[in-house]
């Protein structure tokens, strides 16, 4: 948490001014007062309401509540007779050589040209007050003193308050660094996640590239393994085709020899008979081989 600076009235009311609300301020002011809240509790309401513009943090300026610590009067009040008196006289026994006109009221006057004219009977008066005067003089001295134990202490107070803001600032300052670190290091982290997860990512898509291409090229060799199985049986079924072929026809033409062979020995047989018998059967069998050698 940033520190806050200490606004005094007079520093509040001018930044207010210069920030354009002070019309606003001044309503609201009117309003607390009318509550019923003493100036002190509406400037401090006011300054923790109207915080500055820039984003920076304030707090009233308070000061210590001298009513809350014993305070009677308004104002100091002004010493009694006898008191002045003593004032008087001591101020004439320190300050002798000096004009009457520099006196500070009308009694040190009388008392300064008493002094300077009749000594004797200022210094029965001197006597007179003296222990009033002492007693005047150690409360002085126990006032200045009972002020410097409180300047030290305030200045203890202050230094202590000081070491503990320090700290407080150093501890804020490591927490901003830690929590700085630790961003980063979640900073880093995702990233190093995102480069691991853009990386698998990167890999499965070669992945399943190589493993496309890799069925495409299988597709393509089982397709041209089929043409070529197609293509083979085809081949196959044509040399099938022609040796059967091939087989048909030398069945016919072994058939047709055998027929030839068997009309030879007809012819023979023919010819081996009586010569009219015989030249008949020849001439049958002769235009029946004729048939035959034109169909081979």
């Amino acid at each position: 948490m940033a520190k806050e600076k200490r606004e005094t009235i007079k520093e509040f009311w001018s930044r207010v001014d210069q920030e354009g609300r002070k019309a606003q301020a001044e309503a609201d002011q009117s309003q607390l007062m009318a509550s019923g809240l003493s100036k002190r509790q509406v400037h401090g309401a006011l300054a923790y309401r109207f915080q500055p513009k820039d984003g920076s943090r304030t707090r009233p300026y308070v000061t210590p509540d001298s009513w809350a610590c014993g305070r009677r009067d308004a104002k100091k009040p002004p010493p009694d007779g006898q008191e002045q008196l003593e004032l008087d006289v001591l101020w004439v026994h320190s300050n002798r050589d000096r004009p009457p006109d520099e006196s500070p009221t009308p009694d040190a006057r009388f008392l300064l040209e008493m002094a300077q004219k009749r000594p004797d009977e200022f210094f029965k008066i001197y006597q007179k007050c003296l222990p009033g005067i002492v007693r005047l003089q150690r409360e002085r001295v126990e006032a200045r003193r009972r002020g410097v134990v409180e300047r030290r202490e305030k200045k203890i107070r202050r230094a202590k308050s000081q070491k503990r803001a320090d700290y407080r600032e150093t501890a804020r300052q490591r927490e901003i660094v830690r929590q700085a670190q630790q961003r980063e290091e979640a900073r880093l982290r995702a990233e190093a996640q995102k480069r691991a997860q853009e990386q698998e990512v990167a890999r499965r898509r070669e992945e399943a590239e190589r493993q496309a291409v890799a069925r495409a090229e299988a597709e393509k060799l089982a397709v041209a393994q089929a043409m070529g199985q197609e293509e083979e049986n085809r081949k196959q079924e044509a040399i099938r085709q022609e040796e059967a072929k091939k087989r048909t026809e030398q069945e016919e033409n072994a058939r047709r020899l055998e027929q030839r062979r068997l009309k030879r020995q007809q012819m023979k047989a023919a010819k081996a008979e009586p010569f009219g018998n015989g030249q008949q059967n020849g001439m049958a069998l002769s235009s029946s081989l004729a048939n035959d050698f034109e169909e081979i």
